[in-house]
């Protein structure tokens, strides 16, 4: 059974916003938890502990936490159940909880149960069209100092791609070989215990040849997928690579100020702004609004690890059935549709390409040009 969803942006219109991100980064950890008023407004120390055991009965309403009532020793700083309470005794440090004057304060604790994290076997990274993935060496540290075993990443650099991006069959090309890559790597791995399957985080035209690569490979598989600044038409069919096995589950971190996502559909043969609206199918993937967000923000030094931790991390670990609890509720959306024929990246694209050719023959006129005229100098003053 999944844990119920929880709808943050209601919780922070109701209780102080600040109390709210703390306790859902609390429930972001993978795990089991106990939580009390103290840990909740240790950060937020402007809020009453009233306020705070309001939230998370709040929140318990929903099914997410279970209230438990405990007491505190005063001889050491464990804290006891009703029933050890009622022994009275200590079981941590034998002190006979009747000696003293004073009842053992009572506390409020709030529980989540946990099934077992999922494991991160190995994790292949792919950048975007315009940057040699200089985050991928900060993702790859982030991975191999958070999780107990060792869990490798695999970079994958395929260059910078310019003019080849407005092209369709440079997009298959790249496709062939991020197939082939995948697939040499699984001949290592699959040997030595990490799995057949990679976890994947692509950003921007590395979202788009990753969807490629596994529309066209029906043997190629992967685990869970994280898209940023993704540039995957909205209306791609995810549901139909998780129903054939290609795909475990995925999480696209979209941006509500993504420019180049929302204009790559009019340039980028086959892509689309699920970047900066996310996708049609919520149903078959996570989405999720990283408010404010611009195209490379994610990778931004001071937002980058705490992404990690607060999002990613959770998404890599969660149980297949608690992934719907990252899910944010649907409101007033609206299915993606292409735009008009000339516009989708057919007559924009040529254009930009023609501006371009035209420019670089206007550079290179102008270098022969001065060739000319410096070898004519020469000529007349010898």
């Amino acid at each position: 059974m999944s844990r119920p969803t929880v709808d943050w942006v209601k919780l922070e219109a109701e209780y102080p916003p600040k109390l709210v991100r703390e306790l859902r980064r609390f429930l972001d950890e993978v795990g089991p938890l106990e939580l009390t008023t103290d840990d909740l407004t240790a950060t937020a120390v402007e809020v009453t502990p009233e306020v705070a055991i309001a939230l998370l009965r709040k929140v318990g309403s929903l099914g997410v936490l279970k209230e438990e009532r405990r007491f505190a020793c005063a001889n050491c700083p464990e804290t006891l159940t009703v029933e050890e309470l009622n022994a009275g005794i200590c079981p941590h440090c034998d002190y006979d909880l009747n000696s003293g004057a004073a009842r053992p304060e009572e506390i409020y604790v709030f529980i989540r149960k946990s099934v077992p994290s999922r494991d991160v076997r190995w994790v292949l990274s792919l950048h975007g069209m315009n940057t040699q993935g200089a985050w991928q060496e900060e993702f790859n540290w982030l991975i191999s100092t958070t999780y107990a075993h060792a869990v490798p990443v695999a970079i994958y650099k395929y260059g910078i791609v310019r003019p080849g991006a407005f092209f369709r069959f440079r997009h298959i090309s790249l496709a062939r070989e991020l197939a082939s890559k995948i697939k040499r790597l699984v001949g290592v791995t699959d040997g030595t215990g990490f799995g057949k399957r990679p976890d994947v985080i692509a950003h921007s035209l590395g979202t788009l040849v990753l969807n490629i690569a596994l529309r066209m490979d029906r043997s190629l598989e992967v685990g869970r997928v994280i898209l940023l600044g993704s540039v995957i038409r909205p209306d791609a069919n995810w549901r139909e690579l998780v129903d054939r096995g290609q795909v475990q589950a995925v999480l696209n971190h979209y941006g509500t100020r993504d420019f180049w996502a929302l204009v790559a559909h009019y340039f980028i043969p086959g892509s689309g702004p699920s970047g900066r609206i996310g996708f049609n199918c919520s149903g078959a993937v996570i989405n999720i609004a990283a408010r404010g967000f611009g195209h490379s923000d994610f990778f931004r030094v001071q937002h980058l690890s705490s992404l990690f931790v607060t999002l990613w991390r959770s998404f890599l670990t969660l149980p297949q059935e608690e992934l719907a609890s990252l899910n944010e509720p649907v409101q007033n959306r609206h299915d993606w549709r292409q735009t008009w024929w000339p516009l989708r990246a057919n007559l924009p694209r040529f254009i930009l390409v023609g501006i371009f050719a035209g420019a670089v023959s206007i550079l290179l006129f102008t270098f022969f040009v001065g060739i000319l005229q410096i070898l004519n100098w020469l000529r007349q003053h010898p």
